[in-house]
């Protein structure tokens, strides 16, 4: 759950999130005039540097394990980042947006429960709890999965909306697109 103000003091503007931490973080964006597409890339682009930024602030912690799956995370993006410069031909990709970064995160949170069911049959009880306090360190970063029940009724809404369609692929896209 995010929680935005804005509040405009002279010619700055204030933007203040609360993240599910509880944390805040502030930055001032100098121009007020600026077009709503530059505000949404300001926007946009905070995950990625959220991640920097508490890399550093774990590093200067003296955390390694927070430290180490940040930089997990990171090896992530920036992998993903060469992919989309190998699809590109070679351009220069300027930056992820917040959708890509949190898919890189999702997939790193899906292998973490994949490797706790793993290790769960193996009779591994000390990598289950390592596996297990990484992906609370991820899950910071991924919004709140819905309950569901709430994508019971996503799928019968989309179902109720397209009658005739028998396709399972057509229907699956449809949801995927509402759920997201």
């Amino acid at each position: 759950e995010v929680g935005v103000g804005v509040r405009v003091i002279a010619n700055n503007a204030n933007l203040r999130i609360n993240n599910a931490n509880k944390n805040f973080i502030h930055f001032t964006i100098r121009i007020i005039t600026l077009p709503l597409a530059l505000l949404a890339i300001t926007l946009i682009i905070m995950l990625n540097d959220r991640i920097k930024e508490e890399l550093k602030a774990a590093m200067k912690s003296g955390d390694s394990k927070k430290t180490g799956v940040l930089r997990m995370v990171i090896a992530g993006i920036n992998s993903k980042k060469m992919d989309l410069r190998r699809a590109a031909s070679g351009q220069e990709v300027e930056a992820l947006t917040d959708e890509q970064v949190l898919d890189v995160i999702r997939k790193e949170v899906k292998k973490h429960k994949e490797s706790i069911l793993a290790f769960e049959t193996g009779g591994r009880p000390e990598l289950v709890s390592q596996e297990k306090e990484e992906l609370e360190m991820l899950k910071v970063y991924v919004p709140a999965e819905m309950a569901e029940g709430d994508v019971v009724k996503v799928i019968d809404h989309v179902i109720a909306l397209n009658p005739g369609s028998n396709n399972f692929g057509s229907l699956m896209k449809l949801v995927m697109q509402e759920l997201k």
